[in-house]
């Protein structure tokens, strides 16, 4: 319901905004999570040779700041502009896989738990994406932008994560697994930490950042969907990555 308020909000101050090209801006709204959605920040940490993998979240609404440049277009509504992005974050959901059917070793169905089990990632994240895009509608008081880019992050990542996972059957922690399947739902989880391996967290550096978006803007007002990922390696063996999952509704304020 909030959803289809906020797209009516947007529809009908949409309709009195004056037909104009894209410009360069500094954009500031509402990230916000829709009702069963899975939009928000989440890190994820996997080791590439175990296939061992944690991930922690929090699909809260936030603040969204970014700036965007001024975009150059080909020919038609093909162009691209580049976005400049900054959010930090602190996370203490951690999200578990566990097997609904009797047998581990088959192709049974899987289903997420998420539960606090004392664990935290805070950090931040600054990326630089040059955006290719489509431009639709173009003449149009209404825009509608569809969008992929590709670019550089720097992000820090500190604190500690339980490894729940392994994409790899063989290299399961079952001491851990079973705990978690035993007490994630009704049961105490103050132990897991005889059970589970606990990792610490703390990275920096650059990293590859890509998005996917598609946009729909009004005068000033937008309203996106996609999401930012981001890598950051810890070693040759150990990739950790910041996921955004953005739902923005944005006012922008434009420099041109």
């Amino acid at each position: 319901m909030r959803v289809l308020l906020v797209l009516t909000y947007f529809i009908l101050i949409s309709t009195n905004a004056l037909s104009e090209e894209l410009k360069s801006g500094l954009r500031i709204g509402l990230d916000f999570a829709p009702p069963g959605g899975r939009n928000g920040i989440s890190v994820t940490y996997d080791e590439l040779s175990t296939g061992k993998h944690a991930e922690i979240n929090d699909y809260n609404d936030s603040i969204y700041l970014a700036y965007v440049g001024a975009p150059s277009y080909f020919f038609g509504g093909l162009g691209w502009n580049y976005r400049i992005g900054y959010n930090e974050f602190k996370l203490n959901t951690q999200a578990y896989r566990m097997t609904e059917s009797s047998s581990r070793d088959g192709s049974g169905i899987t289903t997420t738990r998420e539960s606090d089990l004392g664990s935290e990632i805070s950090g931040r994240s600054l990326y630089i994406v040059p955006l290719l895009f489509y431009h639709f509608l173009r003449d149009s008081f209404v825009s509608v932008i569809l969008g992929v880019g590709l670019g550089i992050n720097y992000g820090e990542i500190n604190g500690n994560i339980y490894i729940t996972d392994s994409f790899k059957r063989e290299n399961r922690d079952e001491d851990c697994y079973n705990f978690l399947d035993n007490n994630g739902v009704d049961g105490s989880l103050s132990d897991v930490g005889l059970y589970c391996d606990l990792k610490k967290a703390d990275v920096k550096g650059l990293g590859e950042a890509w998005s996917p978006s598609i946009l729909i803007k009004a005068g000033n007002l937008g309203f996106e969907f996609g999401w930012v990922n981001a890598n950051l390696r810890e070693n040759d063996d150990i990739m950790w990555n910041i996921n955004d999952g953005q739902s923005l509704l944005f006012y922008q304020f434009n420099f041109d």
